[in-house]
């Protein structure tokens, strides 16, 4: 009794001669090869062996140039029998999604299994294969996945503060560590053999893959700029083309801000709302300036701890909700892109606040008979000038016979005056009041 012998399935992309890398197209052929042992410890040939093959869409066409048997397999012998296919003129290149159904039969009574079937599944267009082997009753029998022929892919990851600027250039602290990371592509009902060794070179450009070092820890690089080379293989033997990268590490903070000042001056203009724009003119750094801690009130920093963090390359705004009527002071300094900042470099600036509101009162004759009425008038600003902005003007407002408010053209920017009204002639109840800016 025939007990012993041994089947195997592979596929073979013949697009290229060798397993495809692209989706197939039309006039693209493959073959799927049945390559059929019988055990040397047979007894009898294997009779009758040979495959059938059908396809589940239109278009793709099984070829005459298939070698289906029958033949007979001698013991110790192996026969390649395989199932040509080619993507005909009427497939829909749209549907990637197909299959190719394979029944291996046999007409040895004494030899088991009686039949096998392998289903080929395929979601890209024959970029890759899956199989499916069933054996009668629907008795899994094995799989087959398309081999692994991705190459795989390297990156750096940075365990600590990383800046990528407009120009793609890469800056990190220097105590941030480098991690040069392989990892092999993946891609479905393809085997992924896994990354067998990736490797790096510092500065130098290896001639070939050989000539990297294997990556086995993080990195520290000293404070610089850097080009770094690196790669990966995985264990189906697929190399990775050497890549570079260019790592500036910045271990030196900005120096002081340059022309500090708040809402274009130093001192800031007199303001009543608690919010300043500060601007800067930021010094020469490697990673460049990412913003400004900002200190309100007391002695120069020591800590940076003493400062809350303002993003802007050379301006932000500042709420300061907790200034008071008068001047006040606050400390500057900068922090540039990969966290680098020093107290020392605080710089000081005046910010001018004042709300409260200044005061005038006015007084003029009851009766008048003359067409020009003098109003007399005193303002003030309280504080001014160390805690209030002081008088700007005073504007005298008036009405005639409880008409509307007017004030024309009657201003005066002293502490304290007359104001000549001209009533023109008109009789009636003249009012009149002045208010203080």
């Amino acid at each position: 009794m025939l007990k012993e012998a041994y089947l195997f399935i592979t596929l073979l992309l013949m697009t290229s001669g060798v397993f495809a890398s692209v989706p197939m197209s039309i006039g693209n052929r493959g073959s799927i090869i049945v390559p059929f042992y019988n055990n040397p410890k047979s007894t009898a040939p294997v009779e009758g062996v040979m495959v059938a093959a059908t396809a589940s869409v239109p278009g793709l066409n099984v070829l005459n140039t298939s070698f289906p048997g029958p033949v007979s397999i001698f013991p110790g012998c192996t026969t390649y029998l395989h199932v040509d296919f080619e993507i005909g003129d009427d497939y829909n290149l749209i549907n990637q999604v197909a299959e190719i159904t394979i029944n291996l039969t046999h007409s040895s009574p004494n030899f088991m299994p009686v039949s096998r079937q392998w289903v080929y599944k395929t979601q890209n267009l024959f970029r890759t294969m899956r199989g499916d082997c069933l054996e009668p009753d629907n008795i899994f029998c094995g799989e087959y996945l398309s081999p692994d022929t991705d190459l795989p892919s390297t990156e750096i990851v940075f365990d600590g503060p990383e800046f990528v600027n407009d120009n793609g250039a890469i800056f990190i602290a220097t105590y941030a560590l480098t991690n040069i990371i392989g990892g092999d592509t993946y891609v479905d009902d393809s085997d992924i053999s896994g990354v067998a060794i990736t490797g790096y070179k510092l500065e130098v450009q290896p001639a070939d893959f050989e000539g990297l070092t294997p990556v086995v820890d993080s990195i520290a690089l000293p404070e610089g700029p850097h080009t770094l080379y690196f790669a990966s293989r995985d264990y189906a033997g697929n190399t990775e083309a050497i890549k570079s990268s260019t790592i500036y590490v910045d271990g030196t903070a900005p120096g002081a801000s340059l022309s500090l000042k708040a809402d274009g001056a130093s001192p800031s203009p007199w303001k009543n709302l608690r919010e300043f724009t500060l601007s800067w003119t930021s010094p020469p750094d490697s990673s460049g300036v990412a913003g400004a801690r900002v200190k309100f009130n007391g002695l120069a920093p020591v800590s940076n701890d003493e400062g809350g963090f303002f993003p802007g390359q050379d301006s932000l705004v500042y709420p300061a909700p907790d200034i008071v009527n008068g001047q006040n002071i606050i400390w500057v300094w900068l922090e540039d892109n990969v966290g680098n900042v020093d107290p020392a470099t605080a710089v000081q600036l005046t910010l001018r606040y004042d709300d409260i509101l200044p005061v005038s009162t006015a007084a003029g004759p009851e009766v008048s008979k003359e067409n020009v009425v003098a109003v007399l008038f005193t303002s003030g600003d309280e504080g001014a000038p160390e805690t209030g902005s002081g008088l700007d003007q005073t504007v005298l407002w008036y009405r005639n016979n409880s008409m509307q408010w007017s004030s024309s053209a009657y201003v005066h920017t002293g502490l304290s005056g007359t104001f000549n009204f001209n009533t023109q002639g008109i009789e009636g109840l003249w009012e009149f009041y002045t208010q203080a800016f």
